[in-house]
């Protein structure tokens, strides 16, 4: 397994609080949208496959990933949710729903989905921070937009390609 390693010039300790905050926003809004490129491409990919299976064969697309976030859900798309097993984790009462609304550059075939999400405390540290953990046959990612050991809001992230389960070359987090 292979692990994408960047290094990235942190310069946030010559930066305000609020600026820091900001540049962390601006990466991890960058990184939702890098995932779901990824996501999409993957979708694709596995739809192109189905369409020229053999006539008469299922074509029911396989879920070809796993998407967990919090506390609020990442996947731009509904339709992608047959194939990418999407929770969100959320502080709020069990079995509360989280619906994904439609993105509003096109008419959407689904334009509801409901997302199933899983409940935190109130005093967990996830509730605090976004997070997004993505296994995919491909690649795998965990990233948050939180703060450094330091306590400096900054995006923190982290991915390495072969299978999911074999996390051998992960090695640590990474700001950005």
């Amino acid at each position: 397994m292979e692990q994408n390693q960047h290094p990235i010039q942190d310069n946030q300790s010559h930066q305000f609080p609020a600026q820091q905050r900001l540049k962390a926003e601006r990466e991890w809004a960058g990184a939702v949208a890098a995932l779901n490129g990824l996501l999409q491409q993957g979708v694709e990919s596995e739809s192109t496959t189905l369409n020229s299976a053999p006539q008469g064969s299922q074509n029911t697309p396989p879920v070809t990933g796993l998407l967990l976030s919090g506390p609020f859900p990442v996947l731009q798309q509904a339709a992608w949710m047959d194939q990418i097993a999407t929770w969100v984790f959320t502080v709020g009462a069990p079995g509360e729903v989280v619906q994904l609304l439609p993105a509003a550059e096109h008419k959407p075939e689904v334009p509801w989905k409901e997302i199933p999400t899983l409940p935190l405390r109130p005093d967990d540290p996830l509730a605090a921070e976004q997070f997004c953990l993505a296994l995919t046959p491909e690649f795998s990612l965990v990233m948050t937009l939180g703060e450094t050991a330091a306590n400096q809001p900054a995006f923190l992230f982290s991915t390495w390609t072969g299978l999911a389960g074999d996390t051998g070359g992960l090695t640590g987090w990474r700001s950005g």
